[in-house]
């Protein structure tokens, strides 16, 4: 038997829930490109107005919801935990390239539309920073998503977390909200707070790491991209009071 604290928390949206009453005002992702030096933080508050948005976006357009797959494919980005927070929070399953067959729709990046071959509606997202609006540069039969979800509102109903209702799929199954959950907590060492990654979340593994490892631990994550040399990693890492990677082979 499992000598981990037993918690009610057993599906990733119930975790986003507990940390947003528990303390709205503290970190949830830390992003860093490493590219162009820059650096954006969302609190949980923060998420949760974009999760707020997003998920009216998703649920209003698409008719998304328990049951409903979408399809994401993000670089190590704070849009990776808006569209993922997002879709769990509706009740929707995360699902990696490869079983978008039955997709109701794919949140991805100018080279997913450019590659994708899901039935499903593409909704593109930029890569910059600030996450400007893609404009003119939105590929043929793609929706400029971050054009368009601002004008959402700010509330909305969410459903009660099924914690046995699948949460990630991939080529190699899908994970229960339980499973995610365990799994993202058996990523990291006891007594993790703050976790940096660095990893692009394209496997289960990589994809938790990203975005739920950090809330599991009750704590917050780090993304960094941009390909950061180690003198690099390690300033952010000190900066940030990290006390745990995943990615990359430098460790505190």
């Amino acid at each position: 038997m499992s000598d981990r604290p037993q918690t009610p928390a057993n599906h990733p949206e119930q975790l986003r829930r507990r940390a947003l009453a528990a303390a709205p005002g503290s970190p949830w992702v830390t992003y860093y490109d490493a590219a162009t030096g820059s650096r954006v933080e969302l609190s949980a508050a923060t998420l949760d107005n974009w999760v707020a948005k997003a998920g009216n976006l998703l649920v209003e357009e698409y008719d998304v919801g328990p049951g409903s797959v979408v399809g994401i494919e993000l670089p190590c980005h704070w849009l990776l935990h808006v569209w993922t927070w997002s879709a769990w929070a509706v009740g929707a399953t995360v699902a990696l390239p490869a079983t978008w067959h039955d997709a109701d729709v794919v949140i991805g990046t100018m080279a997913t539309a450019g590659g994708s071959a899901a039935a499903a509606p593409v909704l593109v997202c930029p890569t910059d920073p600030l996450a400007r609006p893609l404009g003119g540069r939105t590929p043929p039969g793609a929706v400029d998503v971050m054009a368009d979800v601002h004008t959402y509102p700010d509330a909305i109903a969410l459903p009660t977390p099924d914690p046995a209702a699948i949460a990630v799929r991939s080529a190699d199954g899908g994970l229960t909200g339980a499973d995610a959950v365990d799994l993202a907590r058996e990523l990291l060492p006891s007594g993790t707070r703050r976790v940096l990654v660095t990893e692009p979340p394209t496997t289960v593994a990589a994809l938790l790491a990203a975005t739920l490892s950090g809330a599991a631990a009750g704590g917050s994550t780090v993304l960094v991209a941009g390909a950061p040399g180690s003198e690099e990693l390690d300033r952010i890492a000190d900066q940030e009071g990290v006390d745990a990677r995943l990615g990359n082979q430098h460790r505190p």
